[in-house]
């Protein structure tokens, strides 16, 4: 039922804070918030009960914001987080990493100790450095966070919530609310969120700037699109696609950006990174002109900014186009900046080149003899590797059989450790299919970002795919989802070691995977059942060790209509492909160097 407390010219009865606080998500469109009780918020979950939100309790606060960051990712609608003071509100602090880095627009409304009590060391009031700081945990993981100092400027508070977190380029709010603001009776003026046009305004480019862009491209001998996560953000796939075949420009994506154009399409070129695929570092370092569409430039895109590897701006003129001002230019020197949401750049870009009728180079360059064979060899490779049967299990076969078992809109999660292979085996047709924590990269992430996805869209296959150590990491996840009946399937990849990680440990150091490895049983396999554990915790379970069980498996996975893992006894030194560069494994080799020309005396 819905939480009635308006009259007459938008003022409330007289009702709580929080009653108010409800309505006012009600209105701005929320249908689900995630959180975790606690004494300071059982206010607001007395009003949330009376309300049309649904409430999906956690148990673990970083779930929470985990789920409400795949909510927002794959439907571009805001979720809501609900957390409780001191521990409660530290714990989103690991999540709220990934949704700012990957510009998810997640709200997370904290209870927090009485206002009257500030200074006084309130239970679980966070006062060492300043009274009632509570909020400055969250600061430098937020666009902004801030405290509720009084009850009038309450609805102030979550109007600003939506409005700083879904503008410009979106990213998590924290708003904390002291218990005795939740519980205070007034009447209250709702905010009208939802009609509020500025949350869904794509601010167009200045028309100079898209000019001499246009003029800038159709001049270029070698032009290439660089489409980030910002150009899925915005939905610009469609516009990306369409100025790519107009003037055939190859289009590669970082890792967030994939699907900005279908990853079947002769133009997608891969994607770059150190773990990147071949014909898009080859691409990459052949333009002369690149189009970078919403990304950072981040050092894990751009091979540690390593020209030899990736983008140059001393080899090829940039044109950055960013919602974000304050991400132009900052890793390069840009040959024209653009401040404008990335579909509608790429519009008007696109409608200046056919005012101008610009038809791009005579001949499709990455179509040159020494490109065609780079793709050419790569793609045999990759392909080769998806027919293995070799056993432990590849992980190549596994992504194989996965793909052939996933509709084509099915949505696809996982964690940072296997973000490389995967996106290299797996192919998708669009934008908000493939999902991976790409710029902070917290462990764990897949397993509670998929109960969100599967919250947003019921209807759609969501499948998350994670190593034995991310998933143990917040096993609690699936307890939430047998609870409520959230029916994703865990691909969970055992091989019984921190696996990303061991890649360096074996590559760098000879001290057998210390801190890396978990424990195997008398036959050699993982003593960990992960299956197990999900049958006790009420989930459809199987564990798999043979290839040829795997699609059978994985489709009865998908048809059961219930939360279920699918273990998955894997390669415990899976192959990593990588094309780029890291500077982590320079200093690694300089210091393993070092260690074995040095006594340790």
């Amino acid at each position: 039922m819905s939480l009635d407390t308006t009259t007459a010219g938008g003022r409330s009865a007289t009702v709580t804070g929080a009653q108010a606080l409800v309505s006012a998500l009600e209105q701005a469109g929320v249908d689900v918030v995630f959180g975790v009780a606690g004494h300071t918020n059982v206010a607001f979950l007395d009003a949330l009960s009376r309300s049309t939100i649904r409430y999906v309790s956690t148990r673990h606060e970083q779930v929470a914001v985990h789920a409400a960051d795949g909510y927002y990712r794959v439907s571009h609608r805001p979720a809501v987080v609900l957390t409780t003071s001191g521990p409660g509100m530290a714990n989103t602090v690991a999540a709220l990493g990934d949704a700012s880095l990957d510009c998810s627009g997640v709200i997370v409304i904290s209870g927090e100790s009485q206002s009257y009590y500030a200074g006084r060391d309130g239970f679980q009031e966070v006062s060492l450095h300043s009274d009632t700081s509570q909020w400055e945990i969250a600061r430098p993981l937020t666009k902004r966070a801030w405290r509720v100092a009084h009850p009038d400027v309450l609805m102030f508070g979550i109007a600003t919530a939506f409005r700083v977190a879904l503008t410009g380029a979106p990213g998590p709010i924290l708003m904390s609310v002291p218990l005795d603001i939740f519980s205070h009776k007034q009447a209250y003026e709702i905010p009208d969120i939802a009609a509020r046009g500025a949350l869904a305004a794509r601010p167009r480019p200045d028309r100079d700037a898209v000019v001499r862009a246009a003029e800038l491209f159709a001049s270029a001998r070698r032009p290439l699109i660089l489409a980030g996560g910002g150009a899925v953000l915005a939905d610009a796939d469609g516009a990306i696609t369409a100025l790519a075949e107009q003037l055939q420009i190859p289009v590669v994506t970082t890792l967030s950006g994939q699907g900005a154009i279908s990853k079947y399409h002769e133009l997608y070129g891969g994607f770059v990174s150190p773990f990147g695929t071949k014909p898009a570092h080859a691409l990459i370092t052949s333009a002369d002109c690149v189009l970078v569409l919403g990304s950072r430039l981040a050092e894990f895109d751009m091979s540690s900014w390593s020209p030899e590897h990736t983008l140059s701006a001393d080899r090829s003129a940039i044109v950055q186009v960013d919602i974000d001002p304050s991400v132009i230019g900052r890793q390069y020197d840009v040959r024209i900046g653009i401040q404008a949401d990335v579909r509608a750049a790429v519009e008007d870009i696109h409608e200046q080149l056919r005012a101008t009728s610009a038809t791009g180079p005579a001949a499709p360059w990455w179509r040159a003899p020494e490109l065609a064979e780079i793709s050419r060899s790569w793609e045999q490779e990759i392909a080769a590797s998806l027919l293995t049967d070799a056993l432990p299990i590849k992980p190549e076969r596994l992504m194989a059989d996965l793909r052939g078992a996933m509709p084509a809109d099915g949505i696809l999660f996982c964690d940072a450790g296997l973000r490389g292979a995967i996106a290299q085996t797996f192919p998708v047709d669009g934008p908000r299919l493939l999902h991976f924590p790409s710029g902070w990269g917290t462990m764990g992430f897949a397993i509670a970002a998929s109960l969100g996805a599967k919250v947003a869209e019921p209807d759609r296959v969501v499948v998350a795919e994670i190593g034995d150590g991310g998933f143990t990491s917040l096993m609690t996840a699936l307890v939430t989802a047998v609870e409520y009946e959230i029916p994703v399937v865990w691909i969970v990849r055992n091989n019984a070691l921190f696996s990303s990680i061991a890649v360096y440990h074996r590559k760098h150091f000879d001290n057998e995977l210390f801190g890396t490895a978990f424990s195997n049983d008398d036959t050699g396999l993982p003593a960990l059942n992960i299956a197990a554990i999900a049958t006790a915790a009420g989930a459809g379970a199987v564990r798999v060790e043979r290839p040829g069980d795997l699609r059978a498996a994985i489709d009865v996975a998908i048809a059961s209509g219930r939360p279920y893992v699918v273990e998955v006894v894997s390669e415990p030194a899976p192959r990593g492909r990588a094309s780029g560069h890291w500077d982590v494994n320079r200093v690694l080799a300089e210091q393993q160097a070092e260690i074995t020309t040095t006594s340790l005396v």
